[in-house]
């Protein structure tokens, strides 16, 4: 592999993300949080420990601290309670990325760019007490019902629109990844 060789020279290797290569070599994006699944899978393929992904923010915070003033940042967290967070909304971390961690038992350091910090660990833990280890929210999401959940299910498949699992009574669908909101509406209304 060339990013092993370069290594290997002493080289520093600089791989874009947010891309992968389809099984028809064909290259392709990988949808929202890319670049965090492109840095766990290099990770997992150079055999690493830990892998470090960098943004805006030092590390997780308890609630977004753009919205609560005093949010306090968490210095380490499990990989489900990560995940559980980014499903429900946290920005900080890729939900699928942090899945992919944990099953290849990877540890991410989120820290920030832009200055140093402690940043948070996301690792394998031992079980804990019940307990909230941060606060979420989403506000671009969907609701939706019908009583015929497998036409239901149909429509939004046709338009990109996976609803978060466990739904029964209404679909709730992040709108991150939907395109073509208004062609959607139209089709849930007829």
């Amino acid at each position: 592999m060339r990013i092993l060789e370069a290594l290997d020279r002493g080289k520093v290797v600089i791989v874009a993300g947010y891309q992968g290569v389809s099984r028809e070599k064909e290259i392709t994006t990988l949808g929202r949080g890319g670049s965090d699944t492109t840095a766990v899978a290099l990770a997992a393929a150079l055999q690493a420990e830990v892998c470090e992904i960098c943004s805006d923010v030092d590390g997780v915070f308890s609630a977004d601290p753009r919205i609560v003033a005093n949010a306090r940042r968490l210095s380490e967290l499990s990989h489900e309670e990560m995940q559980e967070l980014a499903l429900a909304g946290a920005k900080v971390l890729n939900a699928q990325a942090v899945e992919f961690a944990r099953d290849r038992g990877i540890a991410i350091h989120a820290r920030s760019t832009f200055q140093s910090g402690p940043g948070t660990l996301v690792k394998k833990s031992a079980a804990r007490e019940l307990r909230v280890s941060g606060v979420a929210v989403d506000t671009d999401v969907l609701v939706v019902r019908g009583a015929d959940r497998a036409a239901l299910h149909d429509v939004l498949s046709k338009h990109g629109a996976w609803p978060r699992e466990g739904w029964d009574a209404a679909a709730i669908v992040p709108l991150e990844n939907v395109h073509g909101l208004p062609g959607l509406l139209d089709a849930l209304r007829s």
